[in-house]
């Protein structure tokens, strides 16, 4: 049975404006949670919410504690729904991961009831969730529920730091400690971690001053976006959950990156170097000092990369790997999915390879444009 202010929720979710309200509840969800994740956490999904979307805003299902009405055991933020009756947890161009955040001694029963909740007057066939670490709590639980059905659409792996990443090996080492010794004769180099609102926005700044700002795909490039890195690194850098690392030269950076933290995992979200010192790869450098720094840090058990699959530069350098799942969970406990599900699914599929060739043939047509720019004189 739902607490009456979950059946207020229960109908459509809470706008992210009518979310301000819980958010005390919401932040002592996140410090129980079933599996800790920055893209569900209050300080990072509600202004994600407040300030990314366009016009249509997504909508937050929660479950309330039926003993204690007061007490948040469930929440997850879902996309508008369109005229396909598949809903999905709310993925935007910030974030890795979208599923519920569960309180971890009431689980169970908080997703049934996010799962009723998602069910709504459109009849959909399943919620569809985004970017699950395979062997993690939350999918362990779904697999524990008898009649409970995940369907998994793709899976892929990333690099993450458990422990300090080994050495480069061979050529590729050596010619990573050429780099850095040639580096050390331009000037002072050292790296500096920081957690204040203002290195967030030197971050800004310094990213979209390179080839992220020419290509529009900067932070600050966007108003809307800069206004929700800045509000997010206001609500995390206040409670030490942000950190701003930076490699410099003579005081100058020419690397930055931006860790966040959640629970006991940490979310290495965003990084970006100068171009002028390309030729000694400082964001190579500064992302094994990262790398380092984390492994060493107690209160971490875990660093994600939050890169694309085979990333080039990072998968060298962090070696170790987690697997993450995208899956359909059926709303209606089954043994199997339904026909009409199973059509969705593969439509979804299909759009996601249509999708991913796309995103290949765009990449290639700027990779020729970026090599015909260089080889003018």
């Amino acid at each position: 049975m739902i607490a009456s202010a979950g059946a207020r929720a229960a109908k459509r979710g809470l706008t992210p404006d009518a979310m301000a309200c819980h958010g005390a509840a919401w932040r002592d969800l996140a410090a129980r949670a079933l599996e800790p994740s920055i893209f569900n956490d209050p300080g990072f999904a509600m202004p994600a919410a407040q300030h990314l979307p366009g016009r249509r805003r997504p909508r937050f299902l929660l479950s309330w504690d039926p003993s204690d009405p007061a007490r948040l055991i469930g929440l997850c933020c879902v996309a508008p729904q369109g005229l396909v009756p598949l809903r999905s947890a709310w993925l935007h161009p910030q974030a890795t991961a979208a599923f519920p955040l569960l309180d971890a001694a009431h689980a169970a029963t908080a997703l049934a009831d996010l799962l009723a909740q998602a069910g709504g007057p459109m009849r959909p066939a399943g919620l569809l969730l985004h970017g699950m670490p395979q062997h993690g709590a939350t999918l362990q639980l779904i697999a524990a529920q008898p009649g409970w059905t995940l369907v998994a659409l793709d899976a892929r792996s990333r690099a993450v730091v458990r422990q300090p990443p080994p050495p480069l090996p061979g050529k590729a080492g050596k010619e990573f400690r050429r780099q850095a010794r040639r580096l050390a004769e331009q000037g002072r180099v050292a790296t500096t971690v920081s957690a204040e609102p203002d290195d967030v926005d030197r971050f800004l700044a310094f990213e979209a001053a390179g080839w992220k700002g020419r290509r529009g795909t900067a932070l600050g490039v966007t108003p809307r976006v800069a206004r929700f890195t800045r509000t997010m690194a206001a609500a995390l850098t206040a409670e030490e959950r942000c950190h701003v690392h930076s490699l410099t030269l003579d005081g100058r950076p020419i690397a930055m990156g931006v860790v966040l933290r959640a629970g006991p995992n940490a979310f290495f979200w965003k990084t970006s170097f100068d171009e002028a010192w390309a030729r000694f790869s400082p964001g190579a450098h500064l992302t094994v000092a990262i790398g380092e720094a984390q492994a060493r840090d107690p209160d971490v058990a875990m660093t994600d990369s939050c890169a694309v699959p085979g990333h080039s530069m990072i998968d060298r350098l962090w070696p170790e790997r987690m697997t993450v799942v995208d899956g359909v969970l059926a709303l209606t406990p089954t043994r199997r999915p339904s026909w009409s599900t199973g059509l969705l699914i593969t439509a979804e599929r299909l759009r996601r390879m249509a999708r991913l060739r796309a995103k290949r043939v765009s990449a290639a047509l700027r990779s020729r444009r970026h090599n015909a720019t260089m080889a003018q004189p």
